[in-house]
């Protein structure tokens, strides 16, 4: 919604553009064309370096299949050939919730939490790891605790925090 200040604002910068456009097509009548060959070949060459990124993952991505052939052969065996999505990278072919089949990604993350600390939210993306990382820390901080340290104490769970 806009007031009639804006409005006029907005009808003054049109013509203004539309002035423009007209007195540069009076000038060379092929500009317009040009400019839109040469957003055409920059589309073209963007899509060439995704396409050409796309071929690296898939290459990537054959070459762990055939590590994992080695030794799950099976179940490689029922797998088909991997794919890759040209816009994104990182997004494979998943089933979704409503059963379509589409673009996704899995994200497997754990919050980054201590004991007696309030747990993470969902909208706190500093509070998110990896899981990969956050296993990692956790083997090793569990890692060098006694056992009756790792059960708890008083009746095992986490240490009630301190105010």
């Amino acid at each position: 919604m806009s007031k009639r200040k804006r409005l006029e604002k907005i009808e003054q910068a049109v013509a203004e553009r539309v002035a423009e456009l007209n007195s540069e097509l009076d000038k060379d009548p092929a500009e317009p064309e040009r400019r839109r060959q040469r957003r055409a070949r920059q589309a073209a060459a963007e899509r060439a370096r995704r396409v050409e990124r796309a071929q690296q993952k898939l290459a990537e991505l054959v070459q762990e299949q055939a590590e994992r052939a080695r030794t799950h052969a099976k179940e490689e065996a029922e797998k088909g050939d991997p794919k890759v999505s040209v816009s994104d990278l990182e997004a494979r072919a998943m089933r979704l919730a409503d059963g379509a089949v589409a673009p996704a990604w899995n994200v497997q993350s754990l919050p980054r939490r201590r004991p007696g600390w309030p747990p993470a939210t969902a909208s706190s993306s500093a509070s998110i790891r990896p899981i990969g990382a956050r296993t990692a820390d956790w083997r090793r901080e569990w890692s060098r605790r006694s056992p009756s340290a790792v059960a708890g104490r008083r009746g095992g769970g986490w240490p009630i925090p301190r105010r």
